[in-house]
């Protein structure tokens, strides 16, 4: 039982927060706001009768990288049919992170996937003693597993991975990930991963049931056909490890197979982004809203279980943030199926219903990615 000081103390702590910082526009508070399912809503029709694969990339605005105004101009914008950039190719044009698409980016991105394309010469080497099919595959390890070593190799390459780090001009990462499934693209959005020393952002609930920070990240899917895969030259690191060409952590506490993650180097084509959808949490504050059953898959009584919680000033700020991800992890996927119908409405279930409804309405044919740059 949390003491009388201790509850002063946070309620102190909500209000002073409250009063110095204030919260970011709500999208559910505009004048006439009614819930829409996500949808493709880039030109779908050039891969209309294609083979392709659909990739999914999860961003959290993370406080570190966005003041509240670059959030919400960030927000504000799409990139729908706009490049993604590497971080490395803003690093080469000069360019702060986010900014819109340039020839200097697009120069960039160019350059920066020619140097990392450049490792897999299909000649052999070998790293820590390890064997490896090319630099490529040792350096995708590497990334995969150990993200804050890969930085720090870049920045300052030790002997053993010399033989790659000393050829880049660059020192910012050189890859943008994606997953050909949703559910850790939507984690890591959802400040639901470990982003290093970096912290995430989270809704942050006040008292009142009220999120101060309603969108918290973004989710991106692209869709790429053969000439575009043949372009950007995606590599498969969740295939390289079934092949044991690349070893990746699969401890349960650390499982980085599962995110079956597919790494381009340098920038993804406009062309190929066709999806965005900006992750929203819902509020506790008044009545239930009857669209959170379709938006979140909250019933009404799962909604209230919620409101009580975040209005008790009862709870620590531990238990806060550990009801925070729960509820997230279950806006995500629900781990159960119930006869109210919410566990299709959670966004795992929900995106997979959308690309299997959209390239059947295309004609397109959902493939695999091979390790040799092609699909099957």
């Amino acid at each position: 039982m949390i003491n009388f000081v201790n509850k002063i103390f946070l309620i102190l702590t909500f209000c002073i927060l409250s009063e110095s910082q204030a919260n970011d526009p709500n999208p559910e508070n505009a004048a006439g706001y009614e819930y829409h399912k996500p949808r493709f809503t880039g030109n779908i029709d050039d891969f209309s009768d294609e083979q392709v694969i659909v990739l999914f990339r999860g961003i959290n605005y993370l406080p570190d990288l966005f003041t509240q105004n670059e959030r919400q101009n960030f927000i504000a914008d799409t990139q729908i049919g706009q490049e993604i950039y590497a971080s490395a190719s803003y690093e080469l044009a000069g360019e702060d992170y986010g900014a819109p698409p340039s020839n200097d980016l697009d120069e960039a991105g160019g350059q920066v996937a020619e140097e990392v394309n450049s490792l897999d010469n299909n000649d052999p080497c070998f790293v820590n003693k390890s064997y490896y099919p090319s630099c490529r595959y040792a350096m995708q390890e590497l990334y995969s597993n150990n993200y804050k070593k890969f930085h720090n190799e870049l920045n300052n390459p030790s002997e053993n991975y010399a033989e790659i780090f000393n050829n880049f001009s660059f020192t910012c990462n050189p890859l943008v990930s994606f997953s050909d499934r949703a559910k850790h693209p939507l984690k890591y959005a959802y400040g639901l991963k470990n982003y290093g020393e970096h912290q995430p952002l989270l809704p942050h609930y006040d008292l009142n049931g009220r999120p101060r920070y309603p969108v918290i990240g973004r989710l991106y899917g692209v869709i790429l056909d053969e000439a575009t895969v043949e372009e950007v030259l995606p590599f498969n690191a969740y295939k390289a490890h079934k092949y044991g060409l690349i070893k990746l952590y699969d401890h349960y506490s650390n499982n980085i197979v599962k995110e079956r993650e597919i790494s381009i180097p340098g920038y993804v084509p406009g062309d190929a982004v066709t999806f965005e959808m900006d992750l929203e949490v819902p509020s506790f504050e008044g009545d239930y809203p009857e669209y959170y059953k379709k938006k979140y898959g909250l019933t009404k009584t799962r909604y209230n279980n919620y409101k009580k919680f975040f209005t008790c000033p009862l709870k620590t700020a531990q238990q806060r943030q550990d009801k925070t991800r729960e509820l997230l992890s279950k806006i995500i996927e629900p781990g159960y199926i119930d006869n109210a119908g919410t566990s299709d409405n959670t966004l795992v279930n929900k995106l997979n219903s959308i690309v299997e409804k959209t390239l059947d309405h295309i004609g397109a044919k959902e493939c695999k990615l091979t390790l040799d740059y092609t699909l099957e």
